[in-house]
């Protein structure tokens, strides 16, 4: 599997996500929505960060921030 291709499936899984978080919404359950929102903008990052910054995404949410240099 390529880079493209990483960073596609983390973009299909953020997207189903973000549906969710919709389909939550519409059922006024917010918690969930607010969960499932994070979790979508979470593996939306971590396909970004393999595609633009490196293969090898850490398995701690955002401990990719903690490498980045301003």
């Amino acid at each position: 599997m390529d880079l493209q291709e990483k960073f596609e499936y983390w973009l299909e899984i953020a997207k189903y996500d973000l549906e969710t978080a919709e389909f939550m919404f519409t059922t006024g359950r917010w918690i969930y929505v607010v969960f499932m929102c994070q979790q979508s903008i979470e593996k939306l990052s971590k396909g970004l960060y393999l595609l633009f910054i490196d293969d090898n995404v850490p398995k701690k949410a955002f401990a990719w921030l903690l490498t980045l240099k301003p």
